[in-house]
Order: C-alpha cells, then structure tokens, then sequence
C-alpha cells in the first residue's frame, strides 16, 4: 500500500520508541508511546501486511528501524509506525 502525508502536518521525525499496548485496540492502532515528554497514539500504516500482530516487526531492517513519523492530525498530534521516509 502507498499512502502520502502532506509535508505540512509533519512535525518531526524520531528514532521508534516502545509502544504499549491499548487494550482493546485494533489494528492500526499499535499503542501510544512517550515522545517528547506527551504520550502519543502511534498507528502502524504498514498494519496491512501484519494484521494478525499487534507491534510492528523489530527484526533489524524492518519497521521498527525506521523513524517515527510525528504529524498533527485534526489538531491532535499522533505517530506514524511503518513508513518509509523518502525524502526529507
């Protein structure tokens, strides 16, 4: 799947960080992690090819290497897991 965020509702990107787990929450939602002193929702938009996990794969290379995608969203900031940054 190829999605596209829009450069202006990027705020920042940061190294992955540990997410826990929201009872009850579906897929894409992995969890939410602290950032930057805030507890943010983080979605797993690679969550397609995985639905049967709930985290993303840590293995070294997979999505867990790449950044953290932090984005304003409808005023409220949240995380983007499993993307691939092409350009800064």
């Amino acid at each position: 799947m190829r999605a596209f965020v829009a450069v202006a509702s990027i705020e920042s990107l940061a190294p992955m960080p540990k997410t826990t787990p929201v009872v009850g929450g579906a897929l894409p939602l992995v969890g939410v992690a602290a950032v930057a002193g805030a507890l943010l929702p983080v979605l797993d938009l690679g969550a397609g090819a995985r639905r049967s996990s709930t985290r993303p794969p840590t293995e070294r290379g997979g999505a867990a290497s790449r950044p953290l995608v932090i984005c304003l969203h409808e005023g409220e900031r949240v995380g983007l897991a499993g993307v691939e940054v092409l350009a800064v």
